[in-house]
């Protein structure tokens, strides 16, 4: 009995490492290239898309942010996840920066910027990089 006991013990020591890794990982961010924002909508199984800020403060130095003169920068990046038998294949392309964004809208002062993600069966999935600005 005390030999069970001891390999229970031992087994809950050898657990508690990778789990407290683990949440620490997770809340310091590190979540594995997964992005993040202060808003996150719940994600839907089949499809899900949705349009979120990328930041909850947009005012600069406590002044409201200046109306825009309508000029948009779109960034966007694409991945693609195909599970078979002997392993997995995964595909990404595109650059969904803040940079590219406003090269795009040829956009010299970022005044904010959100985002817009689509995902499908968790196969495919968008990103876009949305900057607004002068």
């Amino acid at each position: 009995m005390r030999r069970w006991e001891n390999m229970r013990k031992a087994a809950v020591r050898g657990l508690l490492l990778p789990v407290v890794a683990v949440a620490a990982l997770a809340l310091t961010g590190c979540g594995g290239g997964v992005p993040t924002a202060p808003l996150v909508p719940p994600p839907g199984f089949i499809y899900t898309d949705y349009k979120a800020p990328m930041d909850i403060d947009f005012s600069d130095q406590g002044q409201p942010t200046p109306a825009v003169d309508g000029r948009l920068g779109q960034a966007q990046a694409n991945y693609f996840y195909v599970p078979f038998t002997y392993g997995l294949l995964s595909f990404a392309w595109g650059d969904a920066s803040i940079e590219s964004a406003s090269r795009d809208g040829k956009i010299q002062k970022v005044h904010y910027a959100d985002y817009e993600s689509m995902n499908i069966l968790g196969i495919y999935s968008q990103f876009k990089t949305n900057v607004h600005g002068e």
